[in-house]
């Protein structure tokens, strides 16, 4: 799994408090890093062990209660997550990372939507999937060779955010209320490039 996808790992305190100018250097040089060889082999030995730590755990769990480890089977996450509880992406080589990075972006639009709007926030993600431009970028994105999809993957994210921003403002100028949607305005670098996604959520 691409884990922070070129953005700094979690430990990484004052990031937020950096300009843009030095958050988009050091995005930059992540995401540069996240392509050695040796970071990808070191992080793929850091998945593995990760995977046996919760293989071992699962076992001990069954032997301890299997009915603990049926609970848990009811609020398994349908994939695997990062550290901010959104779905991972893959590697770039990977025949599903065109979809899981659809996905992403519905999570990240579903994690500043207000609770009880969570349903009409997946349907204008949906919405937004079926616009023309949208739909042309996630295809590029899916036809590219692995080591082009990482920069695809960043403008395909952009041109989904624009497309959030512009449809909330038309639901504005039909009147409704931004603040039906989002609970709070995404962070800085994940607003979309024209318009903020604070939108009705969905």
């Amino acid at each position: 799994m691409m884990h922070g996808m070129g953005k700094p790992p979690r430990g990484f305190d004052g990031f937020e408090k950096l300009s843009e100018a030095e958050k988009q250097k050091v995005r930059a040089a992540f995401e540069k890093a996240w392509q050695r060889p040796e970071v990808m082999e070191s992080r793929d030995k850091a998945l593995r062990a990760n995977e046996e730590m919760r293989s071992t755990l699962h076992s001990a769990l069954k032997e301890i209660d299997p009915e603990v480890v049926a609970i848990l089977e009811k609020i398994k996450p349908q994939f695997p997550m990062d550290q901010r509880g959104l779905p991972e992406m893959p590697r770039p080589d990977s025949a599903e990372f065109a979809h899981m990075a659809a996905i992403r972006l519905g999570a990240e639009l579903q994690s500043i939507a207000r609770p009880e709007r969570r349903d009409e926030t997946r349907g204008f993600h949906e919405r937004l999937m079926q616009l023309p431009r949208v739909k042309e970028a996630l295809a590029k994105l899916d036809a590219l060779p692995p080591a082009e999809r990482m920069e695809a993957f960043r403008k395909f994210r952009d041109i989904y955010r624009e497309a959030a921003g512009q449809e909330f403002m038309k639901f504005r100028e039909r009147g409704g209320d931004p603040k039906d949607g989002f609970r709070r305005p995404p962070p800085e670098q994940d607003k979309p490039a024209a318009a903020p996604v604070e939108s009705p959520k969905p």
